[in-house]
């Protein structure tokens, strides 16, 4: 003992305090009557895009001494690795939703806490720094899944939407939130939130990968839960676009919680399926940090197919029953249908037979409106369009809906080739879709379809138990959607 001290005095000066922090199980001084202990740095790893920076206390290299972590069906233990593969799996799905590339700006550090206590990931923090925003989150060592995504969720969307400056701090609705966890964990699984254990999952089958979980995913290998859904609310009453929208205690705790989340969810799915939804979600998360709530946000980006809070609350009505089943017995009667089918298919426009004479209001067709309407102006009455006849889907009779159906979809195809045209080419170097082409071949499906309309009418009405139900009419499109300074319209 006393030989190991005298060896240690001749040793230099770094190596005697490394020697003495070993053999004292720690390294402390004292600064006047302050103690000071010297404790390492938490080891951080980073994720495979860097955006997410993983700080925790425990080793984020298995070692045999180490014990393995053991799950069950209510919740998982967090390691590190693992959450930085469910970060970057989480936001690949979030950006395939919204058909948007990766190009994020702030950094989010996830801290993860020891404890045996299962509890929901604490409130995020965003604080705005000179090199721009970071985001932190602590997040415990045991958590349920939809916590953990519900989270992570938070802080992408309030990543991007802070990627616009803006004088307001952006408010992510609960509904979003909710709807993308729901339709994530649903369409990935439990891909989606890695669950392994601390030795096993470091083992690779490809040479060189040892020691790395990559973050991909088994997309589409979990069963839809579209029947489940379905199953659920016809059991349980749905709520309101406006309680969806203003939840109190009452929806997001207790009973209703379940019902929150699974209205959410089909809310989400339905606005992505829209023409171009996942664009415009995209925009209403730009205009957040422009707007005083995310009520105006919504209002500016859909407000071609909602022009008035009625007529989502109508829409939303609608889709629900369509979701749930098309349901014969309440449906409208075969004249009903075809009328408002008709109603639909005119538009009202001011003409004017002269230069000098007065407006005159008329309806008139659709191969009119895309013959002579400019684009932009048409492109909103088309919208329109789309979104009545999405509803009469749900309430027409069944000989009616695949006539509604081919309309929608001659409109929907319509408006992809006038977005494409130009913007692909063939292999001369010219557009491989031309606009005047779009309209023709747009013109000639209506014809088409004009002419099946028409025998439907003049054919008796197949027969059918139910009784012709008075029904509101679906929302109409904006005022004046067409004016003309001269003959025809513009």
């Amino acid at each position: 003992m006393w030989t190991a001290v005298r060896q240690l005095c001749h040793a230099p000066r770094w190596f005697a305090w490394m020697t003495l922090a070993w053999l004292t199980g720690g390294c402390s001084r004292t600064l006047g009557d302050t103690p000071m202990r010297w404790v390492p740095k938490e080891p951080t790893i980073f994720s495979r895009s860097g955006q997410f920076i993983i700080h925790s206390r425990q080793m984020t290299v298995p070692t045999f001494h180490q014990p393995i972590g053991i799950t069950n069906r209510t919740y998982i233990v967090i390691q590190p690795d693992a959450l930085a593969v469910c970060a970057e799996r989480v936001k690949a799905r979030l950006l395939a939703q919204l058909a948007a590339p990766d190009r994020w700006r702030g950094r989010v550090h996830l801290f993860i806490r020891p404890g045996d206590r299962v509890a929901e990931p604490s409130t995020m923090k965003a604080i705005l720094f000179a090199d721009g925003w970071h985001y932190s989150l602590e997040i415990p060592e045991r958590v349920e899944a939809r916590p953990l995504v519900r989270s992570l969720l938070l802080v992408l969307l309030t990543e991007i939407a802070n990627r616009h400056p803006g004088s307001h701090t952006p408010e992510i609705p609960y509904w979003l939130v909710d709807g993308l966890t729901g339709i994530l964990l649903a369409e990935v699984g439990p891909d989606l939130v890695p669950q392994s254990n601390q030795l096993l999952a470091k083992f690779s089958t490809r040479l060189g990968d040892w020691g790395e979980l990559r973050p991909n995913d088994r997309s589409g290998s979990y069963t839809d839960h579209a029947q489940e859904l379905r199953a659920y609310l016809q059991h349980h009453p749905a709520l309101t676009f406006n309680d969806l929208a203003l939840p109190g205690p009452a929806e997001l705790t207790g009973n209703q919680q379940e019902t929150f989340r699974i209205c959410s969810q089909v809310l989400v799915k339905e606005l992505l399926r829209l023409p171009q939804g996942n664009q415009l979600l995209w925009e209403m998360l730009a205009r957040l940090t422009e707007s005083f709530n995310w009520q105006t946000a919504f209002v500016r980006t859909f407000g071609r197919y909602f022009p008035r809070s009625a007529d989502v609350e109508q829409w939303w009505a609608v889709t629900l029953m369509q979701f749930s089943g098309h349901d014969e017995a309440n449906a409208w009667s075969h004249a009903d249908s075809l009328k408002e089918l008709d109603q639909i298919l005119g538009v009202p426009v001011e003409v004017r037979n002269s230069k000098d004479a007065p407006p005159q209001n008329a309806i008139v067709p659709l191969q009119r409106v895309v013959k002579d309407m400019p684009f932009a102006q048409q492109q909103q009455v088309l919208l329109t369009k789309i979104g009545q006849l999405e509803m009469l889907q749900a309430n027409a009779s069944h000989d009616v809906v695949p006539l509604a159906t081919g309309y929608l979809n001659a409109l929907q195809d319509y408006l992809s080739e006038r977005a494409e045209a130009g913007a692909s080419t063939t292999e001369k170097g010219r557009p491989a879709t031309s606009i005047p082409l779009a309209v023709r071949h747009l013109v000639n499906r209506l014809g088409i379809l004009d002419t099946e309309r028409a025998e439907a009418a003049r054919a008796p009405a197949p027969p059918t138990a139910n009784v012709s139900k008075p029904h509101a009419a679906l929302p109409a499109p904006p005022a004046n959607a067409g004016r003309t300074a001269g003959p025809g319209v513009r």
